[in-house]
């Protein structure tokens, strides 16, 4: 899993589930679908930052007990930078679990198939889900993180456009 991670993270290739991005990954099944087996691997909390912290502090423990002097700026650098993508991979996950969570589900016109179709009904069943819609996507707007923040004019901007 370890060898997937660092390639599949690393590479430049983006994979693309072709269900719900919802795979079932085992040991039997891992190999039929490489983008929820990375999903998986950034769920568990796997990060390519960690893995060079690691080897890093672990060039450090080696130095430290030859003896060695103490680390040069350029080392100091690196393990900042180091620490940024580590805190950036850190974020993505959290981020996409943030949209997932406040995700709106599908919404239904309300539409009563058993009568017959008049164009009153019809113009009356549109509404309804246009207005439907429109809750859920200002609901969903609203829990997006720092869309409060913006001022009221940007706010019913971004929903209008959305729209159209």
């Amino acid at each position: 899993c370890k060898v997937f991670f660092k390639r599949a993270a690393e590479g430049k290739q983006k994979y693309l589930c072709a269900s719900r991005n919802d795979c079932t990954i085992d040991k039997f099944r891992r190999k039929n679908c490489p983008s929820c087996r990375l999903r998986k691997c950034y769920e568990a909390g796997m990060t390519l930052g960690a893995r060079k912290l690691k080897k890093l502090g672990n060039l450090k423990m080696q130095e430290e007990g030859e003896g060695a002097s103490p680390s040069s700026p350029t080392e100091e650098q690196g393990l900042k930078m180091s620490m940024t993508r580590i805190e950036g991979l850190e974020c993505q996950p959290i981020f996409l679990n943030v949209l997932e969570a406040i995700e709106p589900g599908v919404v239904c016109a309300g539409h009563d198939n058993n009568q017959p179709d008049s164009f009153a009904a019809l113009l009356t069943s549109l509404n309804e889900l246009g207005e439907r819609q429109l809750v859920h996507v200002v609901k969903w707007a609203k829990a997006l993180p720092g869309f409060r923040n913006l001022h009221v004019d940007d706010q019913m901007a971004i929903i209008q456009y959305s729209w159209m």
